[in-house]
């Protein structure tokens, strides 16, 4: 694979049948995109740690990892005009609060909202490997659901 690489994790929590996404804007296309709360691992942090942090600063959510829900993906990702080589760990989540706090985020991030689980593909087809990992996790969470 191409371009600098980066190791990530991502988040999915599924409420009322609808799945948290945050909606971002390009800084160098002005595309927008919704993506499920994620990031870069920062220095001593395990995954599930960053896992929750990158969803509170995003979402302004605060959320606790599923022990033994996660899928891993390898793939590449175009974001402000360089390709990455993204290794994402996908975690399943829940959420600790109903109502989010305020978030302080990059200026390219355009709020959180809830889409429902029938629109994923609508919504996160622009990557297959960004879909079908949230999609199956989504899966294995709605199947446990009363």
């Amino acid at each position: 694979m191409a371009g600098a690489f980066r190791r990530r994790v991502s988040v999915v929590v599924v409420n009322e049948n609808r799945v948290l996404v945050f909606r971002a804007e390009d800084p160098t296309t002005r595309r927008q995109y919704l993506f499920v709360p994620g990031g870069r691992i920062e220095t001593g942090e395990t995954l599930e740690q960053a896992a929750v942090r990158e969803t509170f600063e995003e979402t302004g959510y605060r959320v606790a990892c599923i022990k033994g829900l996660s899928i891993d993906r390898r793939y590449e990702f175009t974001w402000d005009a360089e390709v990455y080589d993204c290794h994402t760990t996908y975690f399943a989540a829940e959420l600790l609060a109903d109502e989010p706090e305020a978030v302080h985020d990059a200026p390219y991030n355009q709020g959180a909202q809830w889409v429902p689980v029938d629109a994923l593909s609508d919504v996160l087809g622009y990557h297959v490997d960004i879909l079908e990992p949230v999609v199956s996790i989504v899966h294995s969470l709605t199947e446990k659901m009363p």
